[in-house]
């Protein structure tokens, strides 16, 4: 494993703890639940993102080393690290949109059920998956919650029936 896999995972990490950690401190403050789940969600997938850019840029590097010094073992391995990357990019994506339609049919039967608590626990996981997606290379980090990220209602007096 060369330097920047490493390197990837401490910038991109500090880079997701600076990003999720205001968005979560944000949720926090607002006593909203889904926004400060997006924030951990952001957190935690930085690391992970900041591998896969680093395994691709140690790709790079092994590929370009293995073509000026001739070494076709560098250039394979360069390679497979650029594939590897590439990989993980491409099934992280596709699991994050099998989870976004899996959120989105689940509340649509919901609603068609009659359950509105169902169909807004399916649509806070869908909306948590699309925004951390933004910040990830990869698959998201989602955790779920027992309230799947629902904030209770502020009771004040501009907002006293509890609806935020």
């Amino acid at each position: 494993m060369g330097i920047f896999k490493p390197l990837g995972e401490m910038v991109f990490g500090v880079a997701g703890i600076v990003a999720g950690g205001g968005v979560s401190l944000a949720g926090s403050l607002l006593n909203i639940g889904l926004v400060k789940e997006i924030g951990e969600g952001i957190s935690k997938s930085g690391i992970k993102s900041g591998a896969i850019v680093g395994q691709a840029i140690d790709g790079a590097f092994g590929v370009t080393e293995g073509a000026l010094m001739g070494d076709l073992s560098t250039l394979k391995r360069g390679a497979g690290e650029i594939a590897g990357s590439a990989v993980s990019i491409v099934s992280g994506a596709a699991i994050n949109a099998a989870n976004v339609l899996s959120g989105v049919a689940e509340s649509v039967n919901a609603l068609a059920d009659g359950d509105k608590t169902r169909a807004a626990s399916s649509a806070k996981k869908a909306v948590k998956t699309i925004v951390v997606s933004m910040f990830t290379a990869g698959e998201a980090a989602i955790a779920d919650s027992a309230d799947d990220g629902a904030a209770e209602p502020s009771k004040t007096p501009e907002n006293s029936d509890g609806d935020i």
